[in-house]
């Protein structure tokens, strides 16, 4: 079910690597490649898989995307669902560009006690 699924996404989605939030008037082209995310979502599918095990990836969602990065929802058979957060390349380097976010969620829950997401801090190769 998993390749199926990612089979399906990669070859008929290419909108989930590509931007599609917006459009330029100027090197527009260059614009769209440098918010460009290419990554395996079989590979994707198997990380989330083993995290939330012993659930399978039934469907993936573009959830929201903006300058910076492409956010998915993938919902597993038991219907827990993961979000998967990959930073576009003109963000910046990858570690960088979300380590504030990881750190803030990281306190809202455990110093304020507010719920928050819990954050796996698995890098996931491109």
């Amino acid at each position: 079910m998993a390749s199926s699924l990612a089979a399906r996404a990669d070859l008929n989605c290419q909108h989930m690597y590509n931007y599609t939030g917006g459009r330029w008037l100027w090197n527009e082209s260059e614009q769209l490649s440098r918010r460009r995310v290419h990554f395996d979502m079989e590979e994707l599918m198997q990380v989330v898989n083993r995290l939330l095990r012993p659930a399978k990836c039934v469907d993936i969602e573009k959830l929201s995307e903006g300058n910076f990065n492409k956010t998915f929802v993938l919902t597993m058979d038991n219907r827990k669902q993961a979000v998967a957060k990959f930073p576009n390349p003109n963000a910046g380097r990858p570690h960088y560009s979300t380590a504030s976010e990881v750190a803030t969620m990281d306190f809202v829950r455990n110093v304020l006690g507010i719920p928050a997401p819990k954050v796996s801090g698995m890098e996931f190769p491109m």
